[in-house]
């Protein structure tokens, strides 16, 4: 059963249980509606719809509660629990013309991943937008092996509809297919060409405020810390990054830019970078995740931040403003991108667009000023 991964808590704000709730049980119903859950179809688990959708058991446990006293669920006693086969009556179903909303499976990680914070926060402000439009929102993961299977399900629907591709790791092979068969997705966080509409992240202006900044407080020695340059998102922080440099007449030290293929590599990293003779007194992330694992490996190390180095993320996710210390970041609006990217895609067979989310530096507690005799 392909059903939305919803976390307990937005970008932004916490999310009440009950919209938790209200959500999984109405992405449950549009799986019945489609036809997805069928009679017979077993349900997975309470625990294991909590663990790999994100969702807490107690959301799980009472969505699922709900569809059973409505009739759509079942409950076999020691079997576990089944779609009965019941569907809503067409009155009740939502206007046809449905957004179909299409992630990767790469985006499909553990609690505590990026998804959690930063995408939920797109998927808000995606359902908010077609909320206002009267269109539902129709969730499924999509992989290289059932990617087949589904450009036939959505290129087969009616038209007038939308799809949003999320995520920096899209399988360009399914965007070309789906525009092959007259389905324009809009790429969503990823872009491709500018054959194809996208709303992307553009922060450098807002790195080299962040670089700027630290300048100001006597730092001459910053640091990177992300994934490869081939992301064009990581291009894009770069080019802010040693923009600031050069305006400021500071070398970069490229030897302080440091890429990783997967987080677990970043203490790693970190410990290297403060190991050599010569290290960074502050690090830049290409991320708030990054920036934590930082702080969390400098603790290890008896590395004071921000006393002995400065750390700044990207995105203002929930765990960056509750961390001690705070992390100071760049503030992402992620709602506003789910908003421009619906819009965008109800707005039909117009001229590809490239619709460009800057972001907003936020100073907080996990930088200071350069450490005493940190010189050049």
């Amino acid at each position: 059963m392909d059903i939305k991964n919803i976390s307990e808590r937005e970008a932004a704000a916490p999310l009440r249980a009950g919209r938790a709730t209200e959500r999984l049980r109405e992405e449950i119903l549009a799986q019945i509606d489609a036809g997805t859950l069928k009679r017979g179809d077993k349900v997975l688990a309470l625990r294991g719809l909590a663990a790999r959708y994100g969702v807490a058991f107690v959301s799980a446990q009472r969505a699922v509660r709900a569809l059973c006293e409505e009739g759509f669920l079942q409950v076999r006693q020691g079997r576990g629990t089944y779609a009965t086969g019941k569907r809503r009556a067409a009155a009740a179903a939502r206007p046809a013309g449905r957004i179909l909303y299409v992630y990767d499976k790469t985006l499909q990680s553990l609690p505590g991943s990026r998804l959690n914070h930063f995408y939920l926060g797109v998927l808000n402000g995606a359902q908010e937008a077609a909320a206002a439009r009267g269109c539902d929102l129709v969730y499924r993961p999509v992989t290289r092996e059932i990617g087949a299977a589904v450009l036939d399900e959505l290129s087969g629907r009616a038209g007038g509809q939308g799809i949003l591709l999320v995520g920096e790791e899209i399988d360009h092979a399914l965007a070309f297919l789906l525009r092959e068969r007259g389905v324009r997705p809009v790429l969503v966080d990823h872009f491709i060409d500018a054959t194809f509409s996208s709303v992307v992240v553009h922060c450098a202006k807002a790195v080299a405020e962040a670089a700027g900044s630290l300048f100001k407080r006597g730092h001459r020695r910053l640091g990177f810390v992300g994934k490869s340059a081939a992301f064009p998102s990581i291009r894009e922080k770069l080019a802010g990054f040693r923009a600031a440099h050069r305006a400021a007449r500071i070398p970069c030290r490229e030897r302080f830019i440091r890429a990783f293929e997967q987080m677990e590599e970043v203490p790693s990293i970190v410990r290297d970078m403060l190991d050599a003779r010569t290290r960074p007194t502050a690090i830049i992330a290409e991320h708030d995740y990054v920036a934590l694992s930082v702080i969390e490996t400098c603790r290890a190390l008896g590395v004071a931040v921000p006393g002995q180095l400065s750390v700044v993320g990207c995105d203002d996710i929930e765990p960056a403003r509750t961390s001690s210390p705070s992390v100071s970041t760049i503030r992402i609006d992620t709602g506003r991108m789910g908003r421009v990217a619906v819009e965008a895609a109800l707005g039909g067979a117009g001229k590809p667009v490239v619709r460009r989310i800057g972001g907003t530096f936020i100073e907080r507690a996990s930088t200071g000023n350069a450490p005493r005799g940190a010189g050049r």
